[in-house]
């Protein structure tokens, strides 16, 4: 993790923060929703990220 995201929360996350990738207002746009449980594997040769239920529900 960058140290300016630990030294802005004074201690480490209880939970995974991805960093310095392409989503939102960038090409292609890549829309992650808010308050949406999802996954982050950082195994392997490439991060992923999974989104684990629907971001809008009927």
């Amino acid at each position: 993790m960058p140290a300016p995201i630990r030294g802005e929360l004074r201690r480490e996350p209880a939970f995974p923060i991805a960093t310095d990738f392409d989503c939102c207002h960038t090409t292609p746009m890549l829309t992650l929703a808010q308050g949406v449980r999802m996954r982050l594997d950082t195994q392997g040769a490439a991060a992923r990220i999974t989104v684990l239920e629907p971001a809008v529900v009927s």
